[in-house]
């Protein structure tokens, strides 16, 4: 026979700074009401109404506040009311929700991406260049280096094209004029950033054939930016990752975010992720559509120099236990096992997970398990667990 009794502790936490993953909001305040119901429209108006709601409201808040004050989804319930950042902050949630547009922070997410795409619809024709970057707030500038076929990329480029950091640029291969690099009908293409301290980043090299037909192979512009071609990396990036996504647009809607036009697939998709730096920011989102109605969202966060996430568990089993027989046939270890010698035994376990930023540059990850065993053993060859 065998009684225990176990206690079990698990603590989930996550530490910041105060305003680390929280999102302010700026402009004016008004109430945003829901559509629900028959009577849902598209997105497209709904997207419309959200904008005409920011228009309207989300204020910001004053420098002396009232000591008593209520409000719901940022609407006053009562007279003599005094708008409040959270207040403001939860009527731009609201309009975003009713647009179908979301705003997330990730402290932990500093991966740099680095992309550029060709796109050549035959011999004769433009090329559509396509760059992408998530740390277009470290960059400066940016430019395109073409290379002959038989030339390595640390040697002189036949060509440099300024270019946007994140954008489109077009050019022709009559611009060359070597006839060895034409008759060579290849080239290849190599995305270099510079950072604001003078440093670069660049993709791997690239291949490109001049006499491409159709562009039936890598044709989508929009494969830029699902590929992470980075291979040289000095600009030093830190921080926190924004991520702005929305869903159901109409084939006529553009969007705008922070300064950058950003596609809008078939299905009416859309998301960018910026790393920013350490500190407060504005995120910028517009919606225009083919009539010209714009729908504008301004954000205001600040991202921490330290963000930590961290989960701890603590497992406690006090048992006492008998036993009839001879236990030690049928298990060899029964004598030094607690729980077949009729004694009390008490067996623990020991887990965290921690992940955090330091100053803003430097991800600290930590776990430890000691797995469940008697707790007299529980610390014993702790760096093997």
């Amino acid at each position: 026979m065998k009684s225990t009794i176990t206690r079990s502790l698990a603590v989930l936490a996550m530490a910041g700074a105060a305003t680390g993953s929280a999102l302010a909001v700026e402009g004016k305040k008004a109430p945003v009401s829901r559509v629900i119901g028959k009577d849902v429209p598209a997105n497209s108006e709904k997207i419309e109404r959200a904008g005409r709601s920011v228009a309207r409201g989300c204020r910001q808040a004053p420098s002396h506040m009232p000591l008593f004050d209520v409000s719901v989804d940022g609407k006053e319930l009562g007279a003599g009311h005094v708008d409040s950042a959270e207040d403001s902050q939860r009527c731009t949630d609201k309009a975003l929700e009713q647009a179908d547009i979301q705003i997330r922070f990730d402290g932990g997410e500093q991966t740099p991406w680095l992309n550029a795409h060709a796109v050549n619809e035959g011999r004769g024709r433009e090329i559509l260049f396509s760059t992408y970057s998530n740390y277009a707030a470290f960059i400066s500038r940016a430019e395109l280096r073409l290379f002959a076929k038989d030339k390595s990329a640390r040697q002189k480029p036949f060509a440099v094209l300024d270019a946007p950091v994140n954008g489109r640029l077009s050019w022709s291969p009559a611009q060359i004029s070597d006839a060895k690099i034409r008759e060579q009908n290849e080239i290849y293409y190599v995305l270099r950033v510079y950072g604001y301290n003078g440093v670069y980043d660049e993709t791997r090299p690239k291949k490109l054939a001049l006499s491409s037909v159709g562009g039936k192979k890598n044709s989508d512009p929009l494969a830029v930016y699902g590929e992470n071609s980075r291979k040289v990396g000095n600009i030093l990036v830190s921080g926190g990752a924004v991520t702005v996504n929305g869903s159901r647009l109409r084939a006529d809607e553009t969007v705008n975010v922070m300064g950058q036009d950003i596609p809008v697939d078939r299905n009416g998709r859309f998301v960018t992720r910026q790393i920013l730096p350490s500190g407060p920011h504005k995120v910028d989102v517009t919606v225009r559509n083919g009539r010209g109605v714009t729908a504008r969202f301004v954000r205001s966060l600040t991202i921490p120099n330290n963000d930590w996430f961290y989960v701890g568990l603590a497992d406690l089993t006090l048992g006492r236990a008998s036993s009839k027989g001879p236990v030690g046939l049928v298990r060899a270890d029964a004598k030094d096992k607690d729980e077949f010698a009729n004694k009390v035994f008490v067996d623990g376990r020991l887990a965290f997970y921690l992940k955090g930023k330091i100053q803003g540059k430097y991800l600290l990850t930590a776990a430890a398990d000691t797995r469940e065993q008697p707790i007299r053993d529980l610390f014993s060859n702790f760096t093997s667990k």
